[in-house]
């Protein structure tokens, strides 16, 4: 729950994810079985990643590695706590942020076969877009300086795929405020709250019981609060301290 220090470091940290996945990874074959990794395999494996995360100066980290299907390891490195000593096990929950877009996109699909969304439909149709985009169309920035909701035809698919900034469906953009506002079109097309729509159509099916949304008006669970992994960072004379809340945000699909 830091902020890795440099990007080789995150570059590490996904090579050692690699090389633990790569030499017992092979080209699929009817009569050629995967060879999983052996214990001595996983041994130096969890020491090298425990090594880059002591030296990104990670607090505490959790790590699960599947293949084919078998979870070959998952354990907690470090501490979700620094203050109480609390160790990050294989069940600590952590706030993914962004990394929820993944999820809403699955909300997306289930609805679309369910025959109630429609990836196509222009975004003009749907409740609030207009205002949306005249709204972010003023305030420019790095999302909006080039965001053409108001001259070209916009979708969801466009969204979903960051393709919505420049001439649409040509250009990728990382663009976390217009993926946000695709929640809507959701709720609206289902006529239910977005976050009552992951838990019913990601979390039930996937057996997620220890997950859950939160937002403004949907604070997380007290069960699922207590064991959190807190955020860290280094203040400006290189101690180790809390990092504040992030702020407050709707029932958006970016995070």
């Amino acid at each position: 729950m830091i902020k890795v220090k440099s990007a080789r470091t995150a570059v590490h940290i996904i090579m050692a994810l690699w090389i633990c996945v790569a030499p017992v990874m092979s080209t699929p074959h009817p009569q050629r079985q995967t060879r999983f990794p052996s214990r001595a395999d996983i041994i130096r494996f969890t020491a090298t990643l425990d090594s880059l995360r002591r030296r990104a100066e990670i607090p505490g980290l959790a790590v699960a590695v599947v293949l084919d299907g078998r979870v070959v390891l998952i354990r907690g490195f470090g501490f979700a706590d620094l203050s109480t000593r609390r160790l990050v096990t294989e069940h600590t929950p952590f706030n993914i942020a962004s990394v929820t877009k993944p999820l809403s996109a699955v909300v997306a699909l289930r609805l679309v076969e369910r025959g109630s969304l429609d990836l196509d439909r222009p975004l003009t149709s749907y409740r609030g877009f207009a205002d949306f985009c005249r709204g972010v169309r003023a305030d420019g920035g790095i999302f909006f300086t080039d965001y053409r909701c108001d001259s070209e035809p916009m979708t969801l698919r466009h969204v979903l795929s960051m393709t919505s900034n420049g001439r649409i469906g040509t250009r990728f953009l990382y663009n976390p405020v217009s993926f946000s506002w695709a929640s809507r079109p959701m709720a609206e097309a289902a006529g239910q709250p977005f976050s009552r729509l992951v838990a019913d159509l990601v979390f039930a099916p996937a057996g997620m019981r220890r997950s859950a949304r939160i937002h403004r008006n949907l604070p997380l669970p007290p069960s699922l609060a207590s064991e959190l992994a807190l955020p860290y960072h280094r203040d400006q004379t290189g101690n180790m301290i809390p990092s504040p809340a992030p702020p407050q945000q709707g029932d958006g699909a970016a995070g």
